[in-house]
């Protein structure tokens, strides 16, 4: 939403609810607000549908985080940010006790190579 939209519905929502105006009901407050409501939601499906159109990107919402990003595919479960984090999760849950054994072994095996390294260095 542009900040001219924003602003114009401001100055609505302002002018509804100023305690002055006499001539407004409240059952007409409380439609124009409606009104306001469904045209936002509207223009949003819009844009949606624009971006889809003219930059061939679906709308999606992030499992992980529930914010709003764009993907090329309809089926994408995660924002870029998410993306990492939960394939790293799901890796490790599904892992094996095996598997799980090995990675461990290599990843002393790794440790120890660094801290060979450090002393030589340090030497």
């Amino acid at each position: 939403m542009s900040e001219e939209e924003k602003k114009a519905i401001k100055e609505l929502e302002e002018f509804i609810e100023d305690d002055e105006i006499q001539n407004i009901s409240v059952f007409t407050a409380k439609k124009i607000k409606n009104i306001i409501e469904k045209q936002q939601k509207e223009i949003e499906g819009l844009r949606k549908e624009n971006r889809l159109l003219k930059y061939h990107e679906y709308t999606n919402i992030c499992q992980c985080c529930k914010k709003t990003f764009y993907s090329k595919r309809p089926n994408v479960l995660w924002c870029k940010n998410c993306r990492t984090k939960m394939h790293n999760i799901n890796y490790y849950a599904n892992l094996s006790d095996e598997k799980r054994k090995k990675r461990a072994e290599k990843s002393k095996l790794a440790m120890r190579k660094i801290r060979e390294m450090r002393k030589i260095n340090n030497e």
